[in-house]
C-alpha cells in the first residue's frame, strides 16, 4: 500500500568520513537510513560510507512526485 504523500521527505546523509553526501526521499528517513547503513535490507547508499548519518530533512511536500522532483533538483544543481 501506498504511504500518504503528505508524509513524503527528502533527506540529506553524509558518511562517517565527511566527503560522501547521498540526498533520497523517502516517507520514513529514519528507515531509510537504517537500510542505508545495512541494519535493514534494501538500502541505496554506497556501503563504503558507512555509518552515513541524517543531517537534513524536508518536508511539507503536497505530493511523492514534488518530493522526488526536489529530490532529483537536489542531487543536479543548476550551475
Amino acid at each position: 500500500e501506498e504511504e500518504e504523500d503528505s508524509a513524503w521527505r527528502v533527506y540529506f546523509l553524509r558518511d562517517s568520513s565527511g566527503r560522501r553526501t547521498y540526498v533520497g526521499a523517502s516517507p520514513d528517513p529514519v528507515r531509510r537510513l537504517r537500510q542505508h547503513n545495512g541494519e535493514l535490507s534494501g538500502g541505496g547508499a554506497p556501503a563504503a560510507g558507512r555509518p552515513w548519518r541524517i543531517l537534513l530533512v524536508v518536508r511539507g511536500f503536497s505530493s511523492k512526485s514534488d518530493a522526488l522532483a526536489f529530490e532529483w533538483a537536489w542531487q543536479k544543481p543548476h550551475t
